[in-house]
């Protein structure tokens, strides 16, 4: 049967865990199952981390509270906003093909369909125009 666990850390005394374990609790994790940790950023070693990655098994989940606060000095954070802001960009020009491609279905169609005075462009050969019968005039 797989766990739930959840995972959250503050710097400082100052921080208050209310927001962050009502996060995990809204996620679906036991109270039981959350790891709290009062580590600075500035330490690497996670004890309360690798306690819960070690409890993890296949099937697990971890969900981790509030990964707000990045070193935006290392180089692994560098390389990951460099990534986002690639993903960003070749979205919004994704969006814009797709946009620019529906407009220019949208107007073939309505260039096929109707003129400004409301006839068909191409009323065929089928018309009684092509065959010399008068139509009386549109009201």
């Amino acid at each position: 049967m797989s766990r739930l666990f959840g995972y959250s850390r503050v710097s400082t005394s100052d921080l208050d865990w209310a927001l962050r374990v009502d996060a995990l609790s809204k996620a679906g994790v036991d109270d039981r199952d959350i790891f709290r940790e009062k580590q600075s950023g500035a330490k690497a070693e996670r004890q309360e981390l690798r306690r819960v990655l070690d409890l993890l098994r296949s099937g697990d989940k971890l969900v981790v509270s509030l990964m707000d606060r990045i070193d935006a000095g290392t180089a692994t954070s560098r390389m990951l906003f460099g990534i986002f802001a690639v993903l960003a960009e070749f979205e919004r020009n994704l969006i814009s093909e797709r946009s620019k491609a529906g407009q220019a279905i949208a107007r073939a169609a309505t260039r096929r369909s109707v003129r400004p005075n409301g006839h068909r462009a191409d009323p065929g050969p089928s018309s009684s125009r092509a065959h010399g019968v008068p139509v009386p005039p549109v009201d």
